[in-house]
Protein backbone atom coordinates (compact mmCIF):
# COMPACT_ATOMS: atom_id res chain seq x y z
CA UNK A 1 0.00 0.00 0.00
CA UNK A 2 1.00 3.91 -0.76
CA UNK A 3 0.84 6.41 2.27
CA UNK A 4 -1.86 7.28 0.41
CA UNK A 5 -3.60 4.05 -0.14
CA UNK A 6 -2.88 3.73 3.95
CA UNK A 7 -4.60 7.39 5.34
CA UNK A 8 -8.07 6.75 3.05
CA UNK A 9 -7.97 3.12 4.05
CA UNK A 10 -7.48 4.32 7.90
CA UNK A 11 -10.01 7.14 7.40
CA UNK A 12 -12.24 4.79 6.09
CA UNK A 13 -12.07 2.55 9.20
CA UNK A 14 -12.64 5.43 11.40
CA UNK A 15 -15.70 6.17 9.84
CA UNK A 16 -17.17 2.45 10.00
CA UNK A 17 -16.72 2.42 13.61
CA UNK A 18 -18.25 5.60 14.30
CA UNK A 19 -20.61 5.10 11.78
CA UNK A 20 -21.38 1.37 12.67
CA UNK A 21 -21.27 0.21 9.65
CA UNK A 22 -21.38 1.31 5.97
CA UNK A 23 -21.97 0.39 2.08
CA UNK A 24 -18.99 0.20 -0.71
CA UNK A 25 -21.00 3.53 -2.17
CA UNK A 26 -21.09 5.08 1.54
CA UNK A 27 -17.26 3.96 1.60
CA UNK A 28 -16.54 5.19 -1.80
CA UNK A 29 -18.39 8.54 -0.92
CA UNK A 30 -16.30 8.77 2.79
CA UNK A 31 -12.70 8.78 0.63
CA UNK A 32 -13.66 10.50 -2.18
CA UNK A 33 -12.58 7.76 -4.70
CA UNK A 34 -14.99 5.63 -7.39
CA UNK A 35 -16.67 2.52 -6.10
CA UNK A 36 -13.70 -0.37 -7.36
CA UNK A 37 -10.96 1.58 -5.49
CA UNK A 38 -13.60 1.42 -2.23
CA UNK A 39 -13.83 -2.18 -2.78
CA UNK A 40 -10.36 -2.77 -2.79
CA UNK A 41 -9.51 -0.95 0.81
CA UNK A 42 -12.53 -2.31 2.14
CA UNK A 43 -10.85 -6.03 0.87
CA UNK A 44 -8.30 -5.20 2.44
CA UNK A 45 -9.14 -4.02 5.87
CA UNK A 46 -11.25 -7.27 6.06
CA UNK A 47 -8.49 -9.79 5.49
CA UNK A 48 -6.90 -7.90 8.11
CA UNK A 49 -9.75 -8.93 10.15
CA UNK A 50 -10.23 -4.98 11.09
CA UNK A 51 -14.14 -5.26 9.18
CA UNK A 52 -16.11 -7.76 8.27
CA UNK A 53 -19.17 -7.61 5.86
CA UNK A 54 -22.66 -8.81 7.30
CA UNK A 55 -24.07 -11.41 5.55
CA UNK A 56 -27.95 -10.03 5.70
CA UNK A 57 -27.34 -6.58 4.82
CA UNK A 58 -24.08 -6.63 3.06
CA UNK A 59 -23.18 -3.65 4.83
CA UNK A 60 -19.02 -3.43 6.08
CA UNK A 61 -18.82 -3.25 10.37
CA UNK A 62 -16.14 -4.04 12.78
CA UNK A 63 -14.46 -6.87 12.85
CA UNK A 64 -13.53 -9.40 14.95
CA UNK A 65 -9.96 -8.65 15.13
CA UNK A 66 -10.76 -4.70 15.45
CA UNK A 67 -12.73 -5.42 18.26
CA UNK A 68 -9.76 -7.31 19.88
CA UNK A 69 -7.41 -4.65 19.80
CA UNK A 70 -10.33 -2.01 20.73
CA UNK A 71 -10.74 -4.62 24.21
CA UNK A 72 -6.69 -4.69 24.89
CA UNK A 73 -6.61 -0.69 24.61
CA UNK A 74 -9.61 -0.24 27.16
CA UNK A 75 -8.07 -3.02 29.48
CA UNK A 76 -5.94 0.65 30.25
CA UNK A 77 -8.76 2.95 30.42
CA UNK A 78 -9.97 4.52 33.69
CA UNK A 79 -13.68 2.84 32.78
CA UNK A 80 -12.80 -0.56 34.43
CA UNK A 81 -11.69 1.09 37.82
CA UNK A 82 -14.26 3.36 37.82
CA UNK A 83 -16.37 0.36 37.90
CA UNK A 84 -14.76 -2.24 39.69
CA UNK A 85 -16.13 -1.01 43.38
CA UNK A 86 -19.65 -0.73 42.03
CA UNK A 87 -19.18 -4.19 40.52
CA UNK A 88 -17.95 -5.88 43.90
CA UNK A 89 -20.67 -4.32 45.36
CA UNK A 90 -23.23 -5.49 43.22
CA UNK A 91 -21.89 -9.14 43.16
CA UNK A 92 -21.79 -8.74 47.01
CA UNK A 93 -25.56 -7.86 47.45
CA UNK A 94 -27.49 -9.96 44.76
CA UNK A 95 -24.73 -13.05 44.42
CA UNK A 96 -25.59 -12.94 40.67
CA UNK A 97 -23.04 -12.25 38.02
CA UNK A 98 -22.30 -8.71 37.25
CA UNK A 99 -20.56 -7.76 34.24
CA UNK A 100 -19.53 -4.07 32.92
CA UNK A 101 -20.53 -3.52 29.18
CA UNK A 102 -18.85 -1.37 26.60
CA UNK A 103 -19.91 0.52 23.98
CA UNK A 104 -18.19 0.44 20.38
CA UNK A 105 -20.59 1.93 17.86
CA UNK A 106 -24.00 2.88 17.26
CA UNK A 107 -24.68 -0.76 16.63
CA UNK A 108 -22.57 -2.97 18.88
CA UNK A 109 -21.40 -3.27 22.41
CA UNK A 110 -18.59 -5.72 24.32
CA UNK A 111 -19.18 -7.97 26.89
CA UNK A 112 -15.79 -6.15 28.68
CA UNK A 113 -15.23 -7.08 32.01
CA UNK A 114 -17.45 -9.01 34.61
CA UNK A 115 -16.97 -10.71 38.53
CA UNK A 116 -18.94 -14.66 38.22
CA UNK A 117 -21.40 -15.37 40.95
CA UNK A 118 -20.31 -17.55 43.69
CA UNK A 119 -23.30 -19.74 43.09
CA UNK A 120 -23.24 -22.89 40.47
CA UNK A 121 -25.47 -21.76 38.36
CA UNK A 122 -24.76 -18.72 36.28
CA UNK A 123 -25.72 -17.87 32.44
CA UNK A 124 -23.26 -15.41 31.14
CA UNK A 125 -21.98 -14.16 27.28
CA UNK A 126 -18.88 -14.84 27.35
CA UNK A 127 -16.23 -11.54 27.65
CA UNK A 128 -14.78 -10.18 24.49
CA UNK A 129 -17.94 -11.13 22.71
CA UNK A 130 -20.37 -8.60 20.80
CA UNK A 131 -23.73 -8.18 20.33
CA UNK A 132 -26.14 -5.28 18.71
CA UNK A 133 -27.40 -2.74 20.97
CA UNK A 134 -30.84 -3.66 20.48
CA UNK A 135 -30.70 -7.34 21.90
CA UNK A 136 -31.24 -7.29 25.49
CA UNK A 137 -30.70 -5.21 28.86
CA UNK A 138 -27.27 -3.81 28.41
CA UNK A 139 -27.43 -3.00 25.15
CA UNK A 140 -30.78 -1.00 25.59
CA UNK A 141 -29.59 0.62 28.55
CA UNK A 142 -26.96 2.41 26.64
CA UNK A 143 -29.30 2.54 23.29
CA UNK A 144 -31.91 4.20 25.45
CA UNK A 145 -30.09 7.24 25.89
CA UNK A 146 -28.14 7.63 22.75
CA UNK A 147 -28.92 10.34 20.15
CA UNK A 148 -32.43 10.00 17.96
CA UNK A 149 -30.28 9.70 14.67
CA UNK A 150 -28.12 6.96 16.11
CA UNK A 151 -31.02 4.79 17.83
CA UNK A 152 -32.55 5.08 14.13
CA UNK A 153 -29.15 3.32 12.94
CA UNK A 154 -28.91 0.84 15.13
CA UNK A 155 -32.59 -0.11 14.87
CA UNK A 156 -32.09 0.10 11.13
CA UNK A 157 -33.63 -4.01 9.96
CA UNK A 158 -33.01 -6.68 10.03
CA UNK A 159 -32.34 -6.51 13.64
CA UNK A 160 -30.46 -10.05 14.47
CA UNK A 161 -32.40 -12.60 16.64
CA UNK A 162 -29.87 -14.37 19.57
CA UNK A 163 -32.48 -16.68 21.11
CA UNK A 164 -36.45 -16.74 20.16
CA UNK A 165 -36.78 -14.05 23.06
CA UNK A 166 -34.98 -11.52 21.49
CA UNK A 167 -37.24 -8.12 19.93
CA UNK A 168 -36.58 -7.61 16.90
CA UNK A 169 -39.22 -5.22 15.71
CA UNK A 170 -37.95 -1.83 15.82
CA UNK A 171 -41.26 -0.05 17.22
CA UNK A 172 -41.44 -3.11 20.08
CA UNK A 173 -37.69 -1.77 20.66
CA UNK A 174 -38.68 1.52 21.06
CA UNK A 175 -41.31 1.24 23.34
CA UNK A 176 -38.84 -0.15 25.68
CA UNK A 177 -36.60 2.21 25.29
CA UNK A 178 -39.27 4.70 26.37
CA UNK A 179 -39.68 2.80 29.40
CA UNK A 180 -36.20 2.38 30.46
CA UNK A 181 -35.87 6.26 29.95
CA UNK A 182 -38.67 6.46 32.48
CA UNK A 183 -37.25 4.07 35.19
CA UNK A 184 -33.40 4.68 34.36
CA UNK A 185 -32.81 1.06 33.99
CA UNK A 186 -33.57 -2.08 31.52
CA UNK A 187 -34.67 -5.17 32.55
CA UNK A 188 -34.92 -8.16 29.52
CA UNK A 189 -36.02 -11.84 29.62
CA UNK A 190 -34.39 -14.93 27.64
CA UNK A 191 -33.10 -12.29 24.80
CA UNK A 192 -29.15 -13.21 24.97
CA UNK A 193 -29.43 -16.21 26.48
CA UNK A 194 -32.53 -18.26 26.80
CA UNK A 195 -33.78 -18.95 30.87
CA UNK A 196 -31.88 -15.86 31.98
CA UNK A 197 -32.94 -12.50 32.98
CA UNK A 198 -30.76 -9.63 32.32
CA UNK A 199 -30.84 -6.16 34.61
CA UNK A 200 -28.70 -3.11 33.42
CA UNK A 201 -28.52 0.30 33.63
CA UNK A 202 -26.09 3.11 31.68
CA UNK A 203 -22.92 4.30 32.35
CA UNK A 204 -22.48 7.93 30.82
CA UNK A 205 -19.12 9.71 30.62
CA UNK A 206 -18.10 13.30 31.57
CA UNK A 207 -20.39 14.74 28.43
CA UNK A 208 -22.81 12.86 29.18
CA UNK A 209 -22.68 10.28 26.59
CA UNK A 210 -23.86 6.49 27.29
CA UNK A 211 -20.73 4.81 26.63
CA UNK A 212 -21.25 1.25 29.13
CA UNK A 213 -24.01 -0.20 31.24
CA UNK A 214 -23.84 -2.34 34.21
CA UNK A 215 -25.41 -5.38 33.83
CA UNK A 216 -26.93 -8.52 36.18
CA UNK A 217 -27.31 -11.59 34.60
CA UNK A 218 -30.06 -13.49 36.46
CA UNK A 219 -30.86 -17.74 35.63
CA UNK A 220 -34.88 -17.87 36.00
CA UNK A 221 -34.85 -20.06 38.24
CA UNK A 222 -32.92 -17.92 40.60
CA UNK A 223 -35.81 -15.02 40.63
CA UNK A 224 -37.82 -16.93 43.61
CA UNK A 225 -34.25 -15.33 46.10
CA UNK A 226 -34.65 -12.25 44.70
CA UNK A 227 -36.70 -8.92 45.93
CA UNK A 228 -39.23 -7.58 43.08
CA UNK A 229 -36.99 -6.92 39.89
CA UNK A 230 -37.63 -3.19 40.39
CA UNK A 231 -35.53 -3.09 43.25
CA UNK A 232 -32.46 -5.07 41.71
CA UNK A 233 -33.16 -2.56 38.50
CA UNK A 234 -32.64 0.64 41.63
CA UNK A 235 -29.86 -0.79 42.98
CA UNK A 236 -27.93 -1.69 39.37
CA UNK A 237 -28.83 2.31 38.23
CA UNK A 238 -27.09 3.47 41.43
CA UNK A 239 -24.25 1.88 41.06
CA UNK A 240 -24.27 2.53 37.30
CA UNK A 241 -25.06 6.76 38.32
CA UNK A 242 -21.95 6.28 40.51
CA UNK A 243 -19.82 5.05 38.06
CA UNK A 244 -20.33 8.03 35.78
CA UNK A 245 -20.20 10.48 38.20
CA UNK A 246 -16.45 8.83 38.58
CA UNK A 247 -15.98 9.36 34.60
CA UNK A 248 -16.81 13.07 35.54
CA UNK A 249 -20.73 13.30 34.61
CA UNK A 250 -23.16 15.22 35.93
CA UNK A 251 -26.98 14.35 36.74
CA UNK A 252 -27.79 17.45 34.42
CA UNK A 253 -26.03 16.40 31.53
CA UNK A 254 -28.07 13.41 30.78
CA UNK A 255 -28.96 13.12 27.14
CA UNK A 256 -31.49 11.52 27.00
CA UNK A 257 -33.76 14.65 28.15
CA UNK A 258 -34.16 15.45 24.37
CA UNK A 259 -34.97 12.37 23.10
CA UNK A 260 -38.11 11.18 21.17
CA UNK A 261 -39.83 8.45 23.10
CA UNK A 262 -41.54 7.46 20.20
Amino acid sequence: MTLITVDRALYLLQHIVHQGSLTVNQAAACVGTSRSSAQRLLSSLSSAGLIERDPDSGRFRPGDEFLRLAARVLATTDIRRAAADSMRTLAARWREAVTLCLRLSNNHALYFDRIPSPRRLQYVVPLGETARLHAGSSGRAILAYMQPEEIDDALSPPLEAYTPGTLTDPTAVRETLAEIRVQGYAISYSERIEDAVGVAAPIFDAHGKPVASLLISIPLVHLDDLPDLTIVGKAVREEADRVSLRLGWHHEDLSGSEYDSG
